[in-house]
């Protein structure tokens, strides 16, 4: 497993979450996670803050607000779960 791949599975962030909190393209974030691009700094960054996570020495370490991510799920299961009224196709 990746290095970024398991930030993420242990702050419990699914891929879609961590696209929707750090503001980054589904590929962008699968390109990473298998080792086939290196993200720069700004984009680290955002992965980081993202996953509540922050760099201490050659080590991530959590940011010590865990709430920031159960909040942030919280607010992104609503908008991105379907509800019954969503509209549907009949094609």
């Amino acid at each position: 497993m990746s290095g970024m791949k398991r930030v993420r599975a242990q702050s419990g962030t699914t891929r879609k979450e961590l696209v929707e909190l750090a503001d980054l393209s589904p590929s962008i974030v699968g390109r990473i996670e298998r080792g086939k691009l290196d993200p720069t700094w700004g984009t680290l960054s955002r992965i980081l803050e993202a996953t509540g996570n922050q760099i201490s020495g050659e080590t991530v370490v959590s940011a010590g607000d865990p709430t920031a991510i159960a909040a942030a799920k919280t607010v992104l299961e609503s908008v991105l779960t379907p509800t019954d009224d969503s509209p549907t196709s009949t094609g």
